[in-house]
């Protein structure tokens, strides 16, 4: 980083923990440069989470909304772990970093699926324990709240308990959500289709405890791995009804398996903890198979087509996606949490001891890195503005960034494949 840079940061840590502490503001929001002219790296403004008697965290992936408003969900507890509060949704402008509002609480101090999904006309999907909640983007208020049932009808008539967690979403290409049941507990799982008015679509069973999440693919289908007697298999659904196209027996069940697609519509998935697998959906059938055994599954597509895999211990791994040859192996890239923008360039953060933004081309060399605090995450690229989050002299914030290029429009850029966090390959 170059002087002007690290002296513009020292002023604006100094000046913001000042103003902090003598305003007594809940939200602090330092606007370094409202007119975005500075150079990439530089730093346009850092919003601060309020802190109080409560300590706040902010986790799960960030969200951008369809006027480009930021989301992120924070909630907190007590210094001995009591006095938890419910996760609440912060909107953030995106041209300043300053406060916009703060959703009612949810359901309880966690939020499950890690997610905060954004319909396309702009509602917000987040989920707590048994319940998904459509915001309205204006302020913040809950368009409607849906729990799940005490009580469902099997195949064969008879009422089964089906109280349970809820999981991961997706949002289908006519704009419903699409959710199921998951985790511990005596109780039937199913997938509901939610429609954006609240109202149930349909049900369907034939769900395990699987946390791994669903996709849709280019032609539209609900893909995800379940079991069904007792088998491990990656299953299509048709969206409209939620009944299946066909099943493939795999032996996978790993929540870092986001299951991605080729431009041509093809499945690129993990079908075993070392074998990574191309499909084609209309024959179920494989294009290849490959070993590449990582740490975790997590999987991303740049806009060249390369499969990019992340390995806690290994760094990166780059696949050719037309035949699963390796391309690269032990790319420094930093974490899981990264993004390609359309320039193929790849922003991610250093986790453990410094939150760098560290940004690199496709073959892992360096472009340009800034320290902006510790312990960050959540990077999302926008209009050439890098969003990601971070502690800020212990002050859970976001921090915007200029940069040079968008997030990528084609392959699977993010994990969650793009900044609504969609899960669906035909949305942006």
């Amino acid at each position: 980083m170059n002087q002007k840079k690290l002296f513009r940061l020292f002023a604006l840590l100094v000046l913001s923990g000042f103003q902090f502490y003598f305003t007594g503001c809940d939200e602090v929001d330092d606007i370094i440069n409202p007119d975005q002219t500075e150079s990439v790296g530089d730093t346009l403004w850092i919003h601060h989470l309020p802190q109080g008697d409560v300590a706040h965290y902010i986790a799960g992936p960030l969200a951008i909304g369809t006027d480009g408003t930021i989301y992120y969900e924070a909630g907190g507890h007590g210094d001995n772990g009591t006095n938890w509060d419910p996760v609440q949704i912060y909107a953030v402008n995106k041209s300043d970093g300053s406060f916009k509002w703060k959703s009612e609480p949810l359901m309880t101090w966690h939020k499950n699926g890690e997610t905060i999904l954004v319909g396309d006309n702009g509602n917000i999907y987040v989920t707590s324990a048994y319940k998904l909640y459509s915001i309205d983007p204006s302020n913040g208020s809950f368009n409607w709240v849906w729990e799940v049932p005490e009580q469902l009808t099997d195949i064969n008539g008879n009422p089964v308990y089906s109280y349970g967690e809820l999981g991961y979403m997706a949002l289908t290409n006519n704009n419903d959500v699409v959710i199921k049941t998951m985790g511990a507990g005596s109780y039937q799982r199913a997938y509901y289709c939610i429609s954006p008015d609240g109202s149930v679509k349909w049900i369907q069973f034939n769900v395990s405890s699987s946390n791994q999440r669903m996709s849709i693919g280019y032609d539209g289908m609900i893909y995800d791995v379940t079991t069904i007697d007792n088998l491990y298999v990656l299953t299509s659904r048709n969206p409209d009804n939620g009944e299946l196209n066909w099943t493939l027996p795999v032996q996978e069940n790993t929540s870092g398996n986001n299951i991605t697609f080729a431009s041509n519509g093809d499945i690129i998935t993990f079908i075993h903890t070392d074998t990574l697998a191309r499909i084609n959906p209309a024959n179920h059938q494989f294009v290849w198979k490959t070993p590449a055994g990582t740490s975790h599954d997590y999987k991303f597509i740049a806009p060249n087509g390369n499969i990019y895999l992340y390995d806690q211990w290994a760094g990166w791994y780059i696949y050719n996606s037309s035949n699963g040859s390796m391309v690269n192996s032990g790319l420094s890239i930093s974490s899981q949490a990264v993004s390609f923008d359309e320039k193929s360039q790849i922003y991610g953060t250093i986790n453990d001891y410094e939150a760098i933004m560290h940004v690199t081309d496709k073959e892992g060399n360096e472009i340009w890195k800034t320290l902006m605090g510790i312990d960050g995450g959540t990077v999302a690229v926008s209009d050439n503005v890098v969003y990601f989050r971070a502690s800020d002299n212990g002050q859970e914030s976001i921090f915007a960034l200029k940069t040079d290029a968008g997030l990528a429009h084609s392959g699977w850029p993010r994990f969650s494949h793009d900044n609504r966090n969609t899960y669906n390959y035909n949305k942006w």
